[in-house]
């Protein structure tokens, strides 16, 4: 891919992108004057930073684990350290490999390659128990990529707000994803891309929803025109769920291709910058150290657990058998845990709070305070349970039911786990609610009247004598537990129902969203925190532990925590909780060679772009940034980084990352301990979100400003979530996350459809007693059909309609591919000529030249290509290859190649015009 390839083409450290230095005018204002150049030299370097793996092998070395090494070294992978460590009890040795020189593909690619060599030089020795082979995160790319995150632009504080609340996406966004998907995969952006689109989405559904639930009374009583309030916000609902599912179908709406926007820039002028507080950058890098994140290898071609089949149609039926089964039973076990919950909330209701009696709604108006505080908590109890504790049992039976279809493609089987973990998680939630809207809010038959002390009509309901049987009831007394579910649906009146109904669902739909955010990245921050500060920092510190008896308590107490909410424990198990620790301390190994050398990932020196290394030596030495942190040998000891090139030493406090992250090699093995950043299991989050939002929001409109604003403290923690609580995922597309988001556009129409006509004409009529069940269920399914079909019917017919606007797009930026071969990071439209000078776009493309310092391609200047695109008269070496090119967009369209996200046209199409103009 030509394009991507010249963009890519300064990513050796010893020259600097275009489209990184778009990025230093946000930094580089919030540094002090003293140091500028320096610091700048060293922000722009870490971006282009090559990742690093770890890989973990049985010790002592036989003679075929050296010759593997070997032949590691022998494929241009160079040996950054190397220590002895155990596993329990077990003697491991660990490696940091890298490549040797850098490559003109992107880091990710690299980090796949790096990979693939490393996994077929060592699969024959990879250890039976415990990691293996997993990749580094760089942690000044985590810097880097946080302080883009964190500073703020020079716009006026009302436009940042706004842009903070995701009204107008941010100036950085697209820079940002840019690096995200060259220095992770392209799956990883596509969550972030995703989460952007899906929190404008619910501010355009706010805009709207909100002023109409205000102004109108939008309860409905009957079925029929007095409802028609509630059955326009249920039609807004509907409509907004069919743009949203054909953006989530649709790779074009927000997958980024790397080029749009992105112009030309001149050099920035490093002694022309904004001045300001350079502590908010150290704090940042400071903070990253902790951020180091690592992960597992996935062969996304062929599954490692594959086994020959003889019979293979008869294994595929019993696939199919043992996931039904295995599927009911998972279903069946969180249904059982969320009905414990609802028992327990009408309980507190009708039992506790009298509301019987007094036709309440929750134990606020008897018990005050305390009463709000336990519906709170129920609410707090039951999102955990939808979000948590279902969503990981569903993980576990979805992952024995995938590997357990054999399939031989790893694509599929991770498809499968996916899907399957997705739809029984969303079947568990959509049961509970669906009982709750279908079966006891709606009048399917006439309330009987009773006394609020009668309970004849509850004996035979199971949970009602279940209740009786464990509390020890009187045989007399009719009142104890009354409040059982089907007991409270059998005596409270249809309007006290429906106000319970929206209540409680009301109440959940504003809880959940944040009970998601603070159990995925708040909880496993301040968890991880504690794990630190009380296991491994009481442990090294004596006057701590004479200070207290309660060390060893706090020390397991953080180790449990740590295990519950952050930790992988399918690398230590356990055992863990009361064993710590599972690693030995590394020690490491020097040999003779320098290949095995005390080598570490340092900054990279500011002179010659080379890495600089942990270094410990009796000569004297004085930090680069002496002036500033006044740091020698003789106040910072032997230790620094230091340069073999240029022999110019840093500090540790100037670069503080070495004490956290390779201190003894702990930071590789620290997180090779926590949870991988699964991109798959994030976007099946998002779909629960969107499925609640489809569910609750005419209910509750409300409740959408709550959903906002977790969203907005979700896409602003994320990056952080990425960096320092999770562990760095395998290197993957976006294809496996494209399918499973058009697999769940096409099911969530019909699920809207029938929910919403669901309400309209079950849950909120109060005469459905008077009509005909099997008449009314079959108008029920039948409207939801006729609309489901509608509805795809329109996302088809705007599918065309885009897809031939596309491909005239695309045949219009064929030029525009052309003068991004001149310049990196650039995509100059022949469009913008004629409101350019062409003296103008010149020096442009000569400040791109000389600040990349691109390798030159057939010895074309980038002047004179220039002056070739401007005329196309003159090139009729590049016509003739186009000229026929089908003039439609669907050959621009077939002849683009992806790059996880970056979808660039390599030979596009000409328009008419261009072409009678080249002939």
């Amino acid at each position: 891919m030509e394009a991507d390839s010249t963009e890519h083409s300064a990513w050796d450290c010893s020259s600097v992108p275009s489209r990184v230095a778009h990025l230093l005018s946000y930094w580089m204002k919030h540094l002090d004057s003293g140091g500028k150049a320096d610091e700048c030299l060293v922000a722009l370097c870490s971006l282009v930073k090559v990742p690093a793996v770890a890989c973990m092998l049985p010790a002592p070395l036989t003679d075929e684990t050296k010759k593997a090494l070997e032949k590691i070294s022998d494929a241009g992978i160079e040996l950054l350290a190397a220590a002895e460590t155990a596993l329990w009890d077990m003697p491991r040795m660990l490696f940091v490999f890298r490549l040797r020189e850098a490559e003109l593909a992107s880091p990710v690619s690299q980090l796949q390659h790096l990979l693939e060599e490393v996994a077929e030089a060592t699969v024959l020795f990879k250890p039976s128990v415990g990691p293996w082979l997993w990749p580094l995160h760089e942690p000044d790319v985590s810097a880097a990529l946080l302080v883009c995150d964190a500073m703020a632009d020079d716009e006026h504080w009302a436009m940042r707000i706004i842009r903070g609340f995701r009204i107008l996406p941010p100036v950085h966004m697209a820079e940002q994803q840019k690096h995200i998907r060259e220095q992770y995969s392209a799956s990883t952006t596509y969550v972030f891309a995703w989460s952007e689109i899906y929190v404008q989405g619910i501010w355009a559904l706010l805009i709207v929803a909100i002023p109409v639930s205000l102004a109108l009374s939008s309860r409905p009583w009957v079925l029929g025109w007095e409802s028609w309030q509630f059955y326009l916000l249920q039609v807004i609902m509907l409509l907004w769920t069919m743009v949203m599912a054909a953006l989530s179908r649709s790779r074009r709406a927000f997958v980024n291709d790397g080029s749009l926007g992105a112009k030309s820039e001149r050099p920035t002028d490093l002694k022309h910058l904004a001045k300001t507080r350079r502590a908010k950058l150290k704090q940042m890098l400071a903070v990253t150290g902790a951020g180091n994140a690592f992960a597992e290898v996935v062969n996304l071609r062929q599954n490692p657990d594959h086994w020959h089949q003889e019979h293979p149609k008869t294994w595929t039926v019993l696939s199919i058998f043992v996931t039904v089964l295995a599927s009911s039973l998972c279903l069946t076990m969180a249904l059982f845990f969320l009905l414990i919950v609802m028992e327990l909330k009408m309980l507190l209701i009708f039992n506790w709070g009298e509301c019987f009696e007094r036709g309440c709604i929750g134990p606020e108006e008897v018990h005050g305070f305390a009463g709000f505080l336990s519906m709170v908590g129920t609410d707090i109890l039951l999102a955990l349970l939808i979000n948590v504790a279902t969503g990981e049992l569903c993980k576990a039976f979805a992952f024995q039911i995938a590997k357990f279809w054999n399939f031989k493609d790893m694509r599929h089987r991770l498809f499968c786990f996916h899907m399957t973990g997705a739809l029984i998680d969303g079947l568990a939630a959509i049961g509970v609610f669906s009982f709750l809207a279908f079966a006891f809010l709606p009048e399917w038959e006439k309330t009987i009247e009773a006394s609020w002390d009668d309970a004849s009509m509850c004996q035979h309901f199971f949970d009602y004598q279940i209740c009786r049987a464990m509390a020890g009831c009187s045989v007399t007394d009719q009142v104890c537990c009354s409040g059982t579910l089907f007991c409270a649906r059998a005596k409270a009146p249809v309007t006290q129902r429906q106000n319970l109904f929206n209540a409680w669902l009301g109440g959940l739909f504003m809880v959940a969203p944040f009970v998601d955010v603070l159990m995925q990245f708040v909880v496993p921050l301040l968890t991880y925190w504690f794990h630190l500060k009380a296991d491994r920092i009481l442990e090294d510190d004596e006057r701590l532990k004479k200070r207290s008896c309660c060390c060893g308590c706090l020390s397991g107490l953080g180790r449990l925590l740590a295990f519950i909410f952050v930790l992988d424990g399918g690398v230590m198990g356990l055992p863990y909780v009361w064993r710590g620790y599972p690693f030995k301390d590394p020690k490491i190994e020097v040999e003779a060679d320098d290949d095995y050398g005390r080598k570490a990932l340092g900054p990279v020196c500011a002179n010659c772009k080379k890495d600089m290394h942990w270094t410990k030596s009796q000569e004297q030495w004085e930090c680069r940034h002496s002036q500033k942190c006044n740091s020698t040998h003789h106040s910072k000891g032997e230790t620094r980084w230091r340069c073999n090139t240029c022999e110019q030493s840093i500090c540790s406090d100037c670069h503080p990352l070495s004490g956290a992250s390779l201190n003894h090699l702990f930071g590789p093995l620290d997180q090779r301990l926590l949870r991988p950043f699964n991109p798959i299991d994030e976007l099946k989050m998002l779909k629960m979100n969107f499925m609640i939002v489809i569910m609750f929001a005419p209910i509750n409109p409300l409740g959408l400003i709550a959903q906002l604003l977790a969203r907005l403290l979700d896409i602003h923690s994320r990056l952080s979530k990425l960096l320092i609580v999770r562990r760095r995922d395998s290197p993957m597309d976006n294809a496996l996350a494209h399918i499973s988001q058009q697999v769940f556009g096409h099911i969530i129409l019909p699920f809207a459809a029938i929910w919403h006509i669901g309400l309209a004409l079950i849950s909120y009529n109060t005469d459905l007693w008077d009509y005909d069940h099997s008449l009314i269920v079959i108008i029920w399914f039948t409207a939801a059909g006729a609309i489901t079909a509608l509805f795809l019917l329109l996302q088809f017919l705007a599918f065309k309609l885009g897809y031939y606007a596309w491909g005239k797009h695309q045949a219009r930026r064929t030029m525009s591919s052309l003068a991004s071969t001149a310049s990196l990071g650039s995509s100059l439209d022949p469009g913008d000529f004629a409101e350019k000078d062409l003296e103008d776009l010149k020096h442009e493309l000569e400040a791109d030249a000389n600040l990349a310092a691109p390798k030159e391609r057939d010895g074309t200047d980038p002047v004179t290509e220039m002056e070739m695109i401007s005329h196309p008269g003159k090139v009729p070496e590049v016509t003739g290859e186009l000229v026929h090119q089908d003039p439609a967009g669907k050959a621009s369209h077939e002849t683009a190649e992806t790059h996880g996200n970056l979808s660039t046209p390599t030979n596009g199409a000409w328009c008419c015009g261009c072409q009678q103009q080249a002939s």
